[in-house]
Parts: C-alpha cells; sequence; structure tokens
C-alpha cells in the first residue's frame, strides 16, 4: 500500500523552501519575521508527520 504525503508536510516544507529561495535571493528577512513563519513550518511539519504515522 502506497502512503500519501499528509498536506500538512507539503504546506510546511512550501513555507520553509518560500522562506529560504527569498532571504537568499530576493530581500534579507527579519527575524522577527522569519522565526516565527519558520516555527509555524516546522511545527505544521512535524504534525503531518504524526499524523501519517498514525495511520
Amino acid at each position: 500500500m502506497e502512503r500519501k504525503i499528509n498536506t500538512s508536510i507539503k504546506v510546511g516544507a512550501l513555507i520553509y523552501v518560500a522562506y529560504l529561495l527569498t532571504d537568499k535571493f530576493v530581500v534579507r528577512i527579519p527575524y522577527m519575521v522569519a522565526i516565527p513563519v519558520l516555527v509555524l513550518g516546522v511545527a505544521l511539519m512535524i504534525t503531518g508527520i504524526i499524523k501519517t504515522s498514525r495511520g
């Protein structure tokens, strides 16, 4: 049986990649904005992993 990737994991990864690309190539993002956004992205990925592992 093939497992699908949870939407939370996709959104969290998208937030993280968007931050990295924007910070590196477009404009420097201040830490006061970056830290809460990255915490949200990581939290989404962790909840997605937990939901996927439980079934």
